[in-house]
């Protein structure tokens, strides 16, 4: 998911009152009469919290520090980069990338990698992309016992050097249809403060934010317990043929049933043969079946220059339009 949660660029404050007893409650947050709505904040019981914002959502855990303030941690990835694969007997030889939120940053692909001070590793996308489609699949040519992932960590002492993270996974089950996903640590994953007053919680300004008790039944409760509940580390990811997604483990879903042969769950009950070999409109969207991909725990990280090849994976560029 991406996230773009401007207000948390949030400090601490010369402000002092009365404090309320406990800062547990939902609390929504409009930014400067902010057009997508402003965000929800969720502080419960058990420490933990949920942001709900336009696109996305984030958790973590709320601990009161001295002053009457409140830290708030973020939950993020534990690893750069994580890989899930399964085996399609479709691609021979050969194996294919579909990739998760590349584009965030400068990222870089290779694959059976050399073991040398210096890998060769191929950019993702160009410089600057801009104007995507949906999804980005690569095919390579090629069977992989190991794929490496790379972003830009830091700049070097030596001049046009720069220090990449490099995570290498070894495929040891010789999968060859991968899912493979980016995570950028970003400013607003890092911890920040509220502080209680008697009115409710105050952020980066002198105006506070009433305090509303919890939902304690219906779908607004359900919504937020998902959110808090969800697998952030999951074993299983599913797509589709089409790369849509249901975003749950479907393995646990009693109308669906495995099927060998395909290497896929299908719904028992609408399912038909061969529908995932005919693309139509709402193909995307239809879970009838979908591929179950394994997670690769078995990699490595090294820190180390790398040889850049410059021609893109993917080159994703705005046309030019013409008067």
């Amino acid at each position: 998911m991406k996230y773009s949660l401007s207000f948390f660029l949030l400090c601490g404050w010369l402000f002092s009152s009365a404090q309320i007893k406990s800062p547990v409650g939902s609390y929504h947050v409009n930014r400067n009469h902010d057009p997508q709505g402003g965000s929800n904040f969720f502080l419960l019981a058990n420490n933990k919290y949920v942001v709900v914002f336009f696109g996305g959502a984030q958790t973590g855990v709320w601990k009161m520090e001295k002053d009457s303030l409140i830290k708030f941690t973020p939950e993020v990835n534990d690893q750069a980069f994580k890989l899930y694969g399964r085996k399609n007997e479709d691609l021979g030889d050969s194996l294919k990338v579909f990739f998760n939120n590349f584009e965030e940053r400068q990222t870089f692909i290779s694959v059976n990698p050399a073991s040398h001070q210096k890998t060769s590793m191929r950019r993702v996308y160009n410089k600057d992309p801009n104007c995507f489609t949906f999804p980005y699949v690569y095919k390579f040519k090629t069977a992989g016992d190991s794929l490496s992932f790379s972003h830009q960590l830091a700049e070097r002492v030596q001049k046009d050097s720069l220090l990449h993270q490099i995570f290498t996974f070894k495929n040891k089950d010789k999968y060859n249809d991968f899912v493979a996903y980016y995570f950028p640590l970003k400013y607003h994953d890092r911890p920040y403060f509220a502080k209680m007053s008697k009115q409710g919680l105050i952020f980066n300004d002198d105006n506070y934010v009433k305090r509303q008790d919890l939902p304690t039944a219906g779908e607004d409760l359900k919504f937020i317990q998902g959110i808090v509940d969800a697998d952030k580390k999951p074993q299983l990811v599913f797509y589709n043929p089409y790369y849509g997604s249901p975003e749950k483990d479907l393995s646990k879903d009693r109308n669906y049933s495995y099927n060998e042969k395909k290497g896929a769950y299908i719904n028992i009950l609408n399912y038909k043969e061969g529908q995932e070999n005919k693309e139509e409109e709402d193909s995307f969207n239809n879970m009838n079946l979908v591929y179950p991909f394994k997670l690769i725990a078995d990699f490595s990280i090294a820190e180390k220059t790398i040889i850049v090849v410059e021609k893109p994976l993917f080159n994703v560029t705005c046309r030019s339009v013409e008067n």
